[in-house]
């Protein structure tokens, strides 16, 4: 696998025994993963947003830019666990060689600002992501979901604690941050219930700092929420702070008599975090 790194940054290519014997540039990064990592999931992280907008941050040059060693040692991979890797292995290793995505529609969710990005890979959860492969019959379009909601159980679920964010020069640790099937979809920014200069508004100011300076993280957040450990409210990434609300239900009489700032918080818990996909239905 080589990655381009003088003048076009980042252009990769899976070289292959077939391909070979091939003369190759000298301005280019050889990588072979090592053994419980499949080529196409290497291949998708030389090829995100996050690998490509740190080669432009870190390359120099003021005539021709370069990226060398030096800095692609700074740059952090993080490896999921093997049950994750396995079943992405084997999802992405079925179609690496017959299913073409629609490029416009990933050149889209790629180019544009923040917020149509976020709109639409809403629109890729919701409805599934179009693609297109080859038979022997010729060319079948179908849709790839990217959950399964007829059995939750075969989804991965994970929350991660203080996971630091680094885009460009900037790095940031969201308390919490929300995982299904690795896409992050869900943001949480949680203060003291006992500091006096903190309040749920403060994580909402927070938030807006992580907006700014780490945006990439946002792009497949479905929902943000802000908490005290008492108060909580949800809103989500185009709401201003008079929209984040506290959630509602939780199909439960169990908080009947509990007092109100209990059950706010608990309805969150035991309504919004439900793996039940209530919320994008």
């Amino acid at each position: 696998m080589v990655v381009s790194t003088s003048g076009t940054l980042g252009k990769s290519a899976i070289v292959r025994k077939e391909h070979l014997p091939l003369m190759l540039n000298t301005s280019i990064i050889r990588f072979r993963p090592i053994d419980k990592l499949s080529y196409s999931f290497m291949y998708q992280f030389l090829n995100s947003q996050f690998f490509q907008d740190n080669m432009k941050s870190m390359a120099t040059g003021s005539v021709q830019s370069n990226f060398g060693p030096v800095h692609l040692k700074q740059i952090e991979m993080i490896i999921p666990d093997e049950k994750l890797l396995k079943a992405y292995a084997m999802f992405a290793n079925s179609l690496y060689e017959k299913i073409s995505y629609n490029i416009s529609q990933i050149q889209t969710l790629e180019a544009q600002d923040l917020i149509t990005n976020n709109k639409t890979f809403h629109r890729f959860l919701t409805d599934g992501v179009p693609v297109e492969y080859n038979t022997k019959n010729g060319i079948k379009n179908d849709i790839v979901w990217l959950f399964d909601f007829n059995d939750i159980d075969n989804n991965e679920f994970l929350a991660v604690n203080q996971l630091t964010i680094k885009e460009g020069r900037e790095n940031r640790r969201p308390d919490v941050i929300l995982f299904i099937n690795g896409l992050p979809l869900v943001l949480i920014e949680l203060k003291n219930p006992v500091d006096e200069n903190a309040s749920i508004w403060s994580a909402y100011t927070q938030l807006q700092t992580y907006i700014d300076l780490v945006p990439s993280i946002f792009r497949f957040n479905e929902i943000l929420i802000i908490s005290d450990g008492l108060e909580a409210r949800a809103g989500t990434l185009t709401s201003p702070q008079n929209r984040f609300s506290p959630w509602k239900r939780t199909g439960e009489n169990s908080l009947k008599n509990s007092p109100d700032i209990v059950v706010e918080y608990a309805r969150h818990y035991k309504g919004l975090y439900r793996r039940k996909p209530v919320f994008i239905q």
